[in-house]
């Protein structure tokens, strides 16, 4: 826990976001195996509603390769920080966009694109 906790100081907003996919996987994906994983750019967005944060969590749930997520509890706020992630599990490429609270501290839903 002290480890995660002083890499996620001395890092910055990117990286914090990597950290943050990594673990979201890590722990919600029903199989293990990624590969070649790719991002984009950070970005924010004002335009994405809590009901449309619900309408996100309600199509995570039927994905296949994810288990029944449970996320992090808190506020959704009106400004999300945003990335575009593309990887290949075993050899099936997917894309997926996630969103964090504007403090990067938390994923507050994810998207096929």
């Amino acid at each position: 826990m002290v480890v995660i906790t002083l890499m996620l100081v001395g890092c910055g907003p990117k990286q914090q976001a990597k950290l943050l996919i990594s673990s979201f996987l890590d722990s919600n994906l029903k199989n293990t195996g990624i590969q070649s994983l790719h991002y984009s750019e950070l970005d924010s967005t004002i335009y994405i509603t809590d009901s449309a944060v619900m309408v996100m969590r309600a199509n995570a749930d039927t994905m296949v390769n994810f288990k029944h997520i449970t996320y992090e509890p808190g506020k959704i706020g009106n400004k999300l920080i945003f990335i575009h992630v593309k990887y290949k599990l075993k050899d099936t490429p997917y894309s997926h966009t996630f969103y964090f609270d504007k403090d990067l501290k938390r994923v507050i839903s994810f998207k096929n694109d």
